[in-house]
């Protein structure tokens, strides 16, 4: 009789640890799978066995998996979330040459920002992979942040930024554009709301500078880098103690009090300080109609354009409905080259520049909150060459291609 019951006792537990597993939730996992493709400038160009990552936009753990022969990614068993998906492949000089027509390596670059995956869902995603021909001038680095422990007596005043000559061969700087682009907002706060507007054919700057000179005036030689101040000012001279940069031996710097009164507008002489022994670049464009001046936003997008267009036609933020703000429209045809500087990690909507230009971002620190801590985003070298010169990685990804440094370094990577 003990027996009998012993038996029922165990067959009873069984069948009640048996229900429970059943009744417990099986894992919702999700499946994301990535079809690979090229635009039509590199129409050829295969798709097999190219590595794609995928980024999960709320704890950043990253995933990687080879595309099989017709182009696919499959990523298995993923938790339901958002996700930043992107894909790169480096074609050789010889390759790239019957492209794009210039016998220079390059890296086509795909991305997609922010795919919501539901519980048990397949996402299917294309990539198109696209680029374009690496500038002889980069964007070496950008300061935008502002100086540390200076007790704020600084703050954003020692912001600059440089551009490098990753060629050969001397370049000219002469009216050349800077863009500083739109929206000011880069994800940093609760409230920020993404600018909205394609990036297809044009960005949209908020400011440009151009670099004076008639044409050969401001040669830059190779491996040489040319550094633009906001204020041509040694603030390490003046705050020993803070994180911050001697800016008296800029190239050129900032100054807009002239101009905007000449426009019958006011400028900011606290922020706005002229150094007469170094060339001011050449004022083009403001939306802040007084008390403006030519500092950048903390985390700042800039794009360096070509000399030949003229900028004339503005477009009206659409997420401001309290007031009126334009920005000028900036093709992208004529950007040699751009880097898109965001808050943190999870700000990948307020992307300024399109994929061909930048085809990720960088920031600062991962969760945001850099400003006024003296750090600044550098691009990293690929090389240094038995001369001494360094090239400068570019792959239009500044997701890779920049590092970040404190304190800034202007003229750190030049040849002499």
């Amino acid at each position: 009789m003990k027996k009998i019951n012993l038996s029922l006792i165990i067959t009873a537990l069984v069948t009640v640890i048996m229900i429970s597993a059943c009744e417990k939730k099986a894992p919702e996992l999700s499946v994301i799978e990535v079809t690979l493709a090229t635009s039509a400038a590199f129409n050829g160009v295969s798709v097999s066995n190219i590595p794609v990552e995928i980024t999960n936009t709320v704890d950043n753990t990253k995933k990687t998996v080879l595309t099989n022969p017709a182009g696919v990614a499959l990523f298995e068993d993923l938790a339901p979330s958002t996700y930043n998906i992107s894909a790169s492949k480096e074609l050789t000089a010889e390759v790239a040459f019957n492209y794009t027509g210039f016998s220079k390596a390059l890296t086509i670059n795909a991305n997609l920002q922010n795919i919501a995956v539901m519980p048990l869902q397949t996402s299917k995603q294309t990539l198109t992979l696209d680029g374009k021909a690496g500038g002889d001038l980069v964007i070496k680095e950008v300061y935008s942040l502002g100086a540390a422990n200076d007790g704020y007596a600084i703050m954003f005043k020692d912001q600059f930024f440089e551009i490098f000559n990753n060629s050969d061969e001397i370049q000219y700087l002469d009216k050349l554009y800077i863009a500083y682009l739109s929206p000011t907002k880069a994800g940093q706060g609760a409230n920020d709301v993404p600018l909205g507007l394609p990036l297809t054919s044009f960005v949209y700057a908020s400011k440009i500078l151009q670099f004076p000179g008639t044409g050969t005036q401001y040669p830059l030689e190779p491996g040489m880098g040319a550094v633009v101040a906001i204020n041509a000012i040694n603030y390490k001279e003046q705050k020993p103690l803070a994180l911050t940069v001697d800016n008296s031996k800029a190239q050129f710097d900032t100054y807009a009090i002239t101009w905007l009164q000449s426009l019958g507008r006011t400028g900011n002489s606290f922020f706005d300080v002229d150094n007469p022994n170094v060339p001011n670049m050449n004022c083009i464009y403001l939306n802040i109609q007084n008390n403006g001046f030519f500092n950048m936003d903390d985390y700042a997008s800039i794009a360096l354009v070509k000399s030949g267009p003229v900028f004339t036609e503005t477009i009206k933020d659409p997420t401001i409905t309290t007031s009126e703000v334009y920005y000028m429209k900036i093709p992208v045809s004529e950007i040699i080259d751009g880097v898109d500087i965001l808050a943190k990690s999870s700000s990948a909507a307020f992307k300024r520049l399109p994929t061909v230009i930048d085809a990720g971002f960088t920031y600062a620190q991962e969760n945001g909150s850099a400003n006024y801590t003296g750090k600044s985003l550098r691009r990293k070298v690929a090389k240094t060459l038995a001369s001494g010169r360094k090239v400068l990685q570019d792959s239009n990804n500044s997701s890779s291609d920049f590092e970040v440094v404190a304190p800034a370094t202007p003229h750190s990577y030049n040849i002499k």
